[in-house]
């Protein structure tokens, strides 16, 4: 007989949370708090459930806000990113508190140090993630086994150091009817953990919570305790919607009562009026004119009183009609002003037969010679010759008017053929429509209007090539970046620092520092940390925040850290492929991030004692990491190639792109800031640095010549500035 296989499916648990909290003197409830935070909107669900405990034991003034500042921060950081998932939130989180209680160190508020217990949790799912501070402690009961998950997660025995507050972060699985304690240290001073146990297993849950509310409360002045206990996650049954049927009961007060049951005749009619209504919008349009916007009709024929009705002529040979009549009359009007030419002309020449040298500029001309001198120019003679006599001959006067006396009588006969009956225009006129006087006065325009506008439009071309022609004007140089968006032309950039072979720039915790081939420069302090003899020139430096220290990696392999603090350098144990090429370095929270481009892999390595754990394989599709420039890490990490940036998530590509400029974009280093991932491109082939926001736009580009020269870049936002390093100096540029 066959046995049935077990069923082994895992049951979704759901937690429910008790919160037990115990401050008898007011002024002490600032040092204490228990955070229970669900998620606020849709997007954040998957992120799970945000607890835990916080203390902090030290009741001086400068603590009395600690505990507020931490939860407002842990709780800011763990929503802000939905995208993120529960642990990489957590670790974000944890990261940004550390970076808080840092600032708060360098300004001389240190009493809390060494006196903060905090345990903080993360429930999604069936998955438990949580991270240890000081004494706080989490203990879990399952299957009658009460167990202290929390023990060695944070050494209690190591020196005090904001960075390292919050540091190691542990995951697992829970379970149905599992039970978890959150606590302070405190409750130990009335229970031992085989009471607790006992008593958890005595009574109910409710029991349970109302035991420890009264036996805290009683007996102690300060302690914070929570509950939670997970049970399955009940299945909702779907709901199977009811048709609608037209038995269903009919309310005598609602507006449908009174509405008349439509038949289909009746909604037959109500489509063909729609349809009518369509055809009449339709065929009044024909009858609007779309330019003016007028209604008028359209007929074949015209009548009026005087003229009897003629059939209609085709626009075509109207329009020819008008053209040749409108051309009569132009050259009528042409003979007149012929006429009018040959009198002056005449008149003109009986003044210069009356004219003698004796004549003297006092005289009075006569009244035809002053219409000549519109036509002709003359000069009073000042001596027996006239200038206008040794310029214009009087032969040359006779050939003129000889000339236009031919003309005259060569071009009468045409005239009179030629010329339009004035009557007959009229007739044309009267007979066309609305539409057609519009057509012949649009070629009446394009007829006299037009050529003026295109003489004017010549000669003004003209003038321009005489003006460019001018050797005085200076021809205009094309600028670089010239039709690019939001560019700014850098004059010069401050001077910070000038050493020799220096290979990268990089902020740690707020201080710069340069790192050479020799050595590492802390700039604020000018301090020079010589690198050992047994380490060639690094190829890579990255700083760990979280750490408060500087890596280098050399063509080697080998990777030494510094501390800025004890000013030493130590080697680190790490075991990199001996076929990998490494390309690019970054680091995230305690992580170390390593390109091989021969693998086409990027290898995650987390801290360990002594240097670093062993390595996993960080992407989890192909991605071509040969022609990679420079890469970026904040939650995601960012990889450049000349041409185009990646944007990586969990090992995959995520929807990104930048920003197109009309200059195409030559990246060569990425600088992102992490506070809001605005990131800096260093384009060194454009001589630029474009600045653009989380979500790749344009904020403005930065065009300076030196940038060519640049090896390195730094986006330092905090101080609203930004900074390049040549081989031999640093400089700064203004964000503003």
């Amino acid at each position: 007989m066959t046995r049935k296989k077990p069923h082994n499916r895992i049951v979704e648990v759901k937690p429910e949370f008790e919160s037990i909290l115990v401050c008898h003197d007011k002024k002490l409830c600032p040092y204490i708090q228990i955070l229970i935070q669900e998620p606020e909107n849709i997007d954040s669900h998957n992120l799970g459930t945000l607890v835990g405990v916080f203390e902090v034991t030290n009741s001086s003034e400068d603590s009395s806000y600690i505990v507020n500042y931490l939860v407002s921060i842990i709780k800011k950081e763990y929503f802000s990113k939905p995208k993120r998932g529960p642990i990489e939130s957590l670790e974000a989180s944890l990261h940004k508190a550390n970076l808080a209680l840092s600032n708060l160190a360098e300004h001389e508020n240190i009493d809390w140090l060494g006196n903060l217990n905090a345990l903080i949790a993360v429930t999604e799912k069936n998955g438990l993630h949580f991270s240890q501070a000081g004494n706080a402690s989490a203990f879990l009961l399952r299957s009658k086994i009460f167990t202290d998950i929390s023990d060695g997660l944070s050494p209690l025995d190591r020196e005090p150091n904001p960075l390292k507050t919050f540091v190691n972060v542990s995951s697992g699985r829970m379970e149905e009817e599992d039970k978890l304690i959150i606590t302070t240290s405190s409750i130990f001073d009335i229970f031992s953990l085989e009471e607790i146990k006992k008593s958890a297993l005595r009574f109910s849950k409710e029991e349970f919570v109302q035991f420890l509310r009264t036996a805290l409360g009683s007996e102690l002045e300060k302690a914070a305790v929570l509950v939670v206990d997970f049970s399955a996650k009940e299945t909702p049954l779907k709901k199977i919607p009811l048709k609608k049927t037209s038995t269903q009961p009919l309310n005598a007060f609602s507006n449908d009562a009174f509405k008349h049951p439509v038949s289909k005749k009746d909604h037959n009619l109500a489509i063909a009026e729609g349809e009518l209504q369509e055809e009449i919008k339709k065929s009044q349009a024909e009858f609007i004119d779309q330019k003016t916007g007028h209604i008028y009709i359209k007929e074949d024929h015209y009548e009026t009183e005087n003229y009897p009705k003629e059939p209609t002529t085709p626009y075509t040979e109207k329009v020819t009609l008008l053209l040749q009549n409108t051309s009569q009359l132009l050259l009528k009007k042409a003979t007149l002003s012929k006429e009018m030419i040959l009198t002056v002309a005449r008149s003109g020449k009986r003044q210069l037969q009356k004219y003698t040298p004796k004549q003297s500029a006092a005289n009075a001309q006569p009244a035809s010679s002053k219409k000549a001198a519109h036509v002709i120019t003359s000069l009073p003679p000042k001596e027996k010759t006239s200038l206008f006599q040794r310029v214009w001959p009087k032969k040359n006067t006779a050939i003129l008017l000889s000339w236009g006396k031919n003309l005259v009588q060569v071009l009468q006969p045409l005239s009179a053929k030629l010329t339009p009956s004035l009557q007959k225009i009229k007739r044309i006129v009267l007979r066309m429509d609305y539409q057609q006087r519009l057509y012949g006065l649009l070629v009446l325009v394009l007829i006299f209007i037009v050529p003026f506008f295109v003489a004017q439009f010549l000669n003004e071309r003209a003038a321009q090539k005489n003006t460019a022609a001018v050797p005085d004007i200076v021809e205009t140089i094309a600028l670089p970046l010239e039709k690019d968006k939001n560019v700014t032309r850098v004059e010069n950039a401050t001077s910070v620092y000038t050493t020799n072979a220096i290979i990268n720039t990089l902020k740690l915790n707020d201080r710069l520092y340069i790192i050479t081939a020799q050595e590492i420069i802390d700039v604020a302090k000018n301090t020079k940390s010589a690198l050992p003899p047994s380490f060639s020139a690094p190829a890579y430096a990255q700083g760990m925040a979280d750490l408060n220290l500087i890596f280098l990696i050399n063509k080697n392999k080998q990777v030494l850290s510094f501390s800025p603090t004890s000013g030493n350098f130590q080697e680190n144990a790490i075991t990199i492929p001996a076929t990998a090429n490494i390309v690019a370095m970054g680091t995230y929270l305690t992580y170390l991030y390593l390109a091989d481009s021969q693998a086409n892999q990027i290898y995650r390595y987390p801290r360990a004692e002594g240097g670093f754990g062993e390595k996993t394989n960080w992407l989890k599709e192909d991605f071509d990491l040969a022609s990679v420039m420079d890469f970026s890490i904040n939650e995601n990490v960012f990889v450049a190639k000349k041409d185009a940036l990646t944007k990586l998530f969990r090992g995959k590509k995520e929807p990104f792109a930048l920003e197109t400029t009309t200059t195409p974009l030559e990246m060569f280093r990425l600088s992102i800031e992490s506070e809001n991932g605005n990131m800096l491109i260093l384009d060194k082939a454009n001589a630029r640095a474009v600045y653009f926001d989380k979500d790749g736009q344009i904020i403005k580009q930065y065009y300076f010549p030196e940038l060519q020269q640049a090896i390195s870049i730094l986006l330092d936002e905090k101080n609203n500035l930004f900074y390049f390093s040549t081989e031999t100096e640093l400089k700064i540029i203004p964000l503003s």
